[in-house]
């Protein structure tokens, strides 16, 4: 019974500075903590332009959840964006990943779904 939550952090100088880096870490987990959610391990890699984590947890919250804690845990506003639409598409399971694992796992029989799922989403406005 547990999740992972994936949170991207683009943030280049996150990378500069390693004490910033695990203060940010630790409040994480005091947020978690303060909502009562126990952590069982906290992974993380660099990438270009900051970090992807993979925090998994010891319960299994709803998709709406997932989008949820991991928009708290602070989650690049885009791709937020993004996953509550893709939770409102039904698909959010199927594409709540970090950049580097979705190169690994790519399915091209999914490449038509993804194109007809992102269509609309054209036509947005930009959240900046």
């Amino acid at each position: 019974m547990e999740s992972t939550l994936k949170i991207d952090i683009d943030i280049p100088e996150l990378k500069k500075d390693k004490t910033l880096l695990q203060t940010w870490i630790q409040t994480r987990k005091a947020i978690l903590e303060k909502l009562q959610i126990p952590i069982q391990k906290i992974r993380y890699t660099e990438t270009q332009k900051g970090y992807h984590f993979w925090i998994t947890i010891n319960c299994q919250p709803t998709d709406k959840g997932i989008c949820d804690l991991q928009f708290l845990l602070g989650d690049d506003q885009t791709r937020c964006r993004y996953n509550y639409l893709r939770l409102e598409a039904g698909c959010f399971k199927q594409f709540n990943v970090l950049f580097n694992k979705k190169l690994k796992n790519h399915n091209k029989k999914q490449t038509p779904l993804l194109l007809r799922l992102l269509k609309p989403l054209r036509n947005l406005p930009h959240p900046f």
